[in-house]
């Protein structure tokens, strides 16, 4: 019994399968290493790979393994063709390297934004954090990436950060607060939900802006003013 696609692929049809031996299809230069391959599944060996070229020289990987236990089983066999095969790999690995390089874009592009900026998952751990976030924590990426936000110094801004992040997911909508941390910066801090048009993705994102010298322009104001 063969189907359609494997009797298309060795050139012929299924009717003429049925009056034929698989051999009959392959490369005569090939035949003998065939029978014998396939002579090993009637005793010690439970499946066969090998390449092959059929009678129309296409170049094929055939698999054949025994249905059934007993050296009177059926053989079941596969032809696939190694040239689609191929190109499906070279398909793949072009897939690939557009998302690597879609990636790295989108990573070079995420450190270009002077925002600070973090992403926190579900259950706190910090997904991706930009070069401008980094320089104003003052820790390297791999000592923020991964960790929970409970791990972290319990400092400013990774204090709010936790009240902050859990408070979105619960309301599903926008929390701001302002700061200040250990180096007496005033930190605006905005949260909100990475795409929340999915009712399933629990990411936030937080957004930081260091506004000290508006504050202390603001506080100077008011003095001349209570001055004057």
């Amino acid at each position: 019994m063969v189907n359609s696609a494997l009797a298309d692929l060795a050139g012929g049809t299924p009717a003429e399968f049925r009056k034929a031996h698989l051999l009959d299809y392959v490369a005569a230069r090939e035949r003998d290493t065939v029978r014998e391959r396939l002579q090993l599944l009637r005793s010690d060996e439970k499946s066969v790979q090998m390449e092959v070229h059929l009678r129309n020289e296409r170049r094929v990987l055939l698999v054949a393994r025994r249905r059934g236990r007993g050296k009177s089983a059926p053989l079941l066999v596969y032809l696939v063709n190694l040239r689609q095969l191929m190109n499906l790999e070279d398909d793949r690995s072009e897939l690939l390297n557009a998302i690597e390089g879609a990636a790295h874009e989108w990573r070079r592009t995420f450190d270009a934004v002077e925002t600070p900026i973090v992403i926190v998952a579900k259950d706190g751990v910090i997904g991706r954090i930009n070069r401008a976030a980094r320089m104003l924590v003052g820790k390297e990426y791999g000592e923020i990436v991964g960790r929970s936000l409970r791990e972290l110094p319990e400092t400013e801004p990774w204090l709010s950060m936790v009240d902050l992040t859990r408070e979105v997911q619960e309301r599903r909508a926008p929390v701001a607060r302002q700061v200040k941390d250990g180096y007496r910066r005033t930190l605006d801090l905005l949260a909100m939900l990475f795409n929340s048009e999915d009712p399933r993705d629990e990411r936030v994102i937080v957004i930081v802006w260091d506004v000290s010298a508006l504050v202390d322009l603001q506080m100077r104001l008011e003095q001349q003013r209570t001055m004057a």
